[in-house]
């Protein structure tokens, strides 16, 4: 595992734009912490990181949270995804947390937070997503 991407894996674009940095994780236990960058250009009219932006970096999160589990050839599809916005979210840097909840055959149950730097709750995520084959 290397420190941008603990998976081994090719490292998606989404990344990039998402400002994502790995902190640390456990593959065994299913769980992982990404420090994310909220840069202006994700700001809403109230001048805080956009509700669209959050769900984005939760889905990357918790997909990373099972990734780290499988194999090269297998993918993540998330079928559906609920989030709740708790509190605001200044632009800066956050905390995202990626649990996988319950791992079968062919679904996935997974869930997420982001806290700001000092640990304030700001957005929670549950998601069910579909491990399938990569197609080349």
């Amino acid at each position: 595992m290397t420190d941008e991407n603990p998976t081994g894996r090719r490292r998606a674009g989404i990344n990039d734009t998402l400002g994502a940095t790995f902190i640390d994780g456990n593959a065994e236990q299913g769980w992982i912490r990404i420090r994310y960058m909220g840069t202006p250009a994700f700001d809403n009219s109230s001048g805080l990181i956009q509700g669209g932006i959050l769900a984005a970096m939760l889905d990357n999160v918790m997909s990373r949270a099972i990734l780290q589990r499988l194999d090269d050839g297998q993918i993540i599809q998330t079928l559906e995804m609920k989030t709740t916005f708790v509190g605001p979210a200044p632009i800066g840097p956050v905390i995202g947390e990626g649990q996988v909840v319950r791992q079968g055959r062919s679904i996935v149950f997974l869930e997420g937070r982001i806290f700001s730097e000092a640990g304030d709750l700001l957005v929670t995520s549950s998601s069910t997503a579909k491990l399938g084959t990569r197609k080349n």
